[in-house]
């Protein structure tokens, strides 16, 4: 399995870049080390049948950084942060999103899955729990940059990691489809 880490600020295009991704490589998933989290989180404050937190890990995607009367007027941002850095990672380790993603990459190898496109990249401590296991060789980071776009809302940060790093400017939808296409033709020479 070939890991791809899409690593940047909040609205550059990560997502965007990994949909692309997964339409160009063959046998592609994506994947996020945010997905455990937020549906832990979505559980903690669950209020019955009609919780958005019932449509799972992207229920509160749109509105992430507005104040929400399921999270007490917090944003769904402020309060996977809060989840995961003040509980979750004092208590498991600053690795423990990539221990679990592994866990679900295991499963997709045996579904066939070739590329695994992480689009939430931004802890070296939960990428390097893949480095380590499937190799560095094996791993691609994707940086992208986009203007007006920072970490200052968000816990993340660009990565420096030990294997094949590619930088992306995303200058707007069509230019950028093409750049991520091209990517994918040097990911798979």
């Amino acid at each position: 399995m070939k890991i791809i880490f899409l690593n940047g600020p909040p609205k550059c295009g990560k997502d965007f870049a990994g949909e692309v991704m997964r339409h160009a490589l063959y046998k592609s998933k994506i994947f996020k080390f945010a997905t455990v989290l937020k549906i832990m989180a979505h559980k903690a404050f669950w209020r019955g049948s009609n919780c958005p937190c019932l449509n799972g890990p992207d229920a509160f995607e749109k509105v992430k950084d507005i104040p929400n009367p399921y999270f007490y007027e917090k944003t769904p941002r402020e309060t996977w942060i809060a989840f995961s850095e003040t509980f979750i990672k004092p208590l498991y380790g600053k690795d423990i999103w990539g221990k679990i993603l592994l866990d679900e990459l295991q499963l997709a190898i045996h579904q066939d899955c070739k590329f695994a496109i992480i689009t939430d990249s931004g802890f070296k401590e939960e990428a390097q729990v893949l480095i380590d296991h499937f190799g560095r060789d094996a791993c691609t980071l994707i940086q992208i940059e986009r203007n007006d776009c920072d970490f200052s809302n968000d816990s993340r940060s660009y990565l420096d990691l030990d294997v094949k790093t590619i930088q992306l400017h995303n200058p707007g939808t069509s230019k950028f489809i093409t750049l991520i296409k091209e990517t994918c033709k040097e990911i798979t020479s």
